[in-house]
């Protein structure tokens, strides 16, 4: 997926419009059960449907996201929603509802390390969404993303345990390895170039 195939026309009708240097990063897509979905950057204004989403996730969800099952801290959903897209990008998957606007789904994002070429990565799914395709769409959008930005490596730590995202990391061609000292947690790394594994 190239940033080439981000248009304005694919922002979520339920949604306000994006800032237009944002609209690039904006698409539609469905998942493999035919169920339609945005993908695009997350906003200042977003801090209602990010709370909703990070409330909505399962302990154990929490847990591999943030290796604790911990709350938001305070002045945390400021610093996730309230972002520098110079030095980082956030993007969100979310559900037209008809009835309450937009629902957020998913959500890939990625923070510029201090050399500027290289970036920490995360991901996560809500709980009724995983194993159905969400995350690989969203992180090949985040690829592009982070690629058009001159990015040439992705990486994070996960928990050794979070088989799905192992498996996921696998596919897109990261390298996996345990962390030094401590073989709860793996290390993911993805370079520009690696080829995907089939």
């Amino acid at each position: 997926m190239s940033a080439a195939t981000f248009t304005a026309a694919a922002v979520n009708p339920c949604a306000p419009p994006l800032p237009s240097f944002l609209t690039r990063f904006a698409e539609r897509s469905t998942l493999g059960d035919g169920t339609p979905f945005t993908i695009r950057p997350i906003r200042s204004n977003d801090k209602e449907i990010e709370l909703c989403f990070l409330r909505g996730l399962s302990r154990e969800s929490r847990y591999q996201r943030l290796l604790s099952g911990r709350d938001l801290l305070p002045g945390e959903l400021r610093r996730l929603t309230e972002i520098d897209y110079t030095r980082e990008m956030a993007l969100i998957a979310t559900l037209c509802r008809d009835d309450s606007g937009e629902e957020e789904i998913g959500v890939a994002r990625y923070v510029l390390d201090d050399a500027g070429d290289s970036a920490e990565f995360a991901i996560v799914v809500g709980d009724c969404w995983q194993r159905r395709g969400l995350g690989e769409k969203l992180l090949q959008s985040l690829f592009a993303a982070a690629e058009g930005a001159g990015v040439s490596t992705l990486h994070a730590i996960t928990l050794s345990t979070n088989l799905a995202m192992l498996r996921l990391a696998k596919k897109l061609g990261f390298t996996l390895k345990f962390q030094p000292g401590d073989a709860s947690l793996m290390q993911l790394t993805k370079r520009w170039g690696q080829t995907p594994l089939k």
